[in-house]
């Protein structure tokens, strides 16, 4: 039973992989499976609504499965996947951890472990932060197509929030490069005065960007030094979460992968 299960599993998941129709054969050695197996199987998704035959002998994956992601997003609590990541990152620093998750043109927070020092941020779950200037905000930025960017930049209008903004488009630009080859990025008192932070990107199930970890703390006791130094833990919470979505390994940015 255990073995026809992985086996049908396997055949599925080929069929979801594989944006174009594929043959049998070509199924078929890719399960490594006999033809005559890999033809049961898939007349058994066909029967069950998860494969569908089309056009030239070929098989793609049918509409029930297209069923299940839609109800699997629709009630997606993003809180339920970063948790576990998020309170082992609280392990490493005492400071304010948030998880946001790209929201229009802003992030928003979808969880939030308050620091265990007595100072507290004045930020709420549901809160939605500016994109240009935040840690979680940079951290989306950084790795969303550049078109779909561009089109967030321009519709920040890049406002200065602090003396320490970036509001060049040029600047931001930069500042987004260096984040994709780190793997992070630092929010040096760029949307609060007195406020440093350290973030990294969150991928979802397609491997595209849709969310930030970022760790937050006042710069008299959160040095830059600090926030830099905890970046590794923060990338690695990141990679948890996005892997908890669904990201696949291979598609995660080099920095995440480690």
């Amino acid at each position: 039973m255990m073995q026809s299960l992985q086996r049908g599993f396997g055949v599925l998941e080929l069929l979801v992989q594989h944006s174009d129709p594929i043959t049998l054969g070509d199924l078929s050695r890719a399960a490594g499976l006999p033809a005559a197996s890999t033809y049961r199987i898939v007349q058994s998704l066909i029967e069950l609504g998860y494969a569908k035959k089309v056009a030239g002998g070929r098989y793609q994956h049918g509409s029930k499965v297209l069923e299940l992601a839609g109800k699997v997003l629709t009630s997606m609590d993003y809180a339920v996947h970063s948790r576990p990541a998020l309170l082992q990152l609280q392990a490493h620093t005492d400071e304010t951890i948030h998880f946001g998750i790209l929201a229009g043109d802003c992030a928003q927070y979808v969880d939030k472990l308050e620091s265990r020092a007595a100072y507290r941020l004045a930020s709420v779950v549901g809160m939605q932060v500016d994109l240009h200037c935040t840690a979680t905000g940079k951290s989306i930025l950084a790795f969303l197509p550049d078109g779909v960017r561009d089109r967030h930049i321009d519709a920040t209008r890049l406002v200065a929030k602090t003396p320490k903004t970036i509001t060049s488009t040029e600047g931001l630009l930069f500042e987004l490069a260096r984040i994709r080859a780190n793997g992070y990025c630092l929010d040096d008192e760029e949307d609060r005065e007195g406020i440093r932070c350290v973030g990294a990107p969150v991928f979802d199930h397609r491997g595209h960007a849709i969310g930030g970890i970022s760790v937050s703390g006042p710069v008299f006791y959160f040095s830059l030094a600090d926030a830099t130094a905890l970046a590794p833990q923060v990338i690695h919470a990141a990679r948890d979460v996005s892997l908890s979505l669904g990201a696949p390994a291979a598609s995660l940015p080099e920095a995440l992968r480690a």
